[in-house]
């Protein structure tokens, strides 16, 4: 996996990640793929549930540079993915997008290892600053 810009690249391109995004809600999905595509991203993965992402990360044998994921989804929620990822495939970055903003919450996700953490809603370019603060760390 490789968050650095490529030779050849600048930084702050990130034409080279393969994202997978998680969520159930269709706006949302489209929403969050836009502020992919225009940070440059073009291989963006959907899944529409936890257990769908897991399957998708297994059968993208480590090609997934950053997973964002809505935390109430049905089947397994994105918590469970987090922890999931963590077990698995420790090194992937992790947004978690969620209405949820108790204490409480945001300190499970942090415990759990979740990179990044935005309350819904929230604007295109709060995604992109997150997503951005987060690649750029690596």
């Amino acid at each position: 996996m490789t968050f650095a810009s490529p030779p050849g690249k600048t930084a702050g391109d990130f034409s080279h990640l393969s994202v997978l995004l998680v969520d159930d809600e269709a706006f949302a999905v489209r929403l969050e793929g836009a502020v992919l595509k225009q940070l440059g991203i073009t291989d963006v993965r959907v899944a529409r549930d936890g257990a769908e992402a897991v399957r998708m990360l297994e059968e993208a044998g480590g090609n997934i540079d950053l997973v964002i994921s809505d935390w109430n989804m049905p089947n397994m929620s994105g918590l469970e993915l987090l922890r999931r990822v963590r077990q698995e495939q420790a090194g992937i970055p992790f947004i978690m997008l969620t209405s949820k903003v108790t204490e409480q919450a945001v300190r499970e996700a942090v415990q759990a290892g979740v990179d990044g953490y935005l309350a819904k809603p929230f604007s295109p370019s709060q995604l992109r600053t997150r997503i951005q603060a987060i690649l750029s760390r690596r």
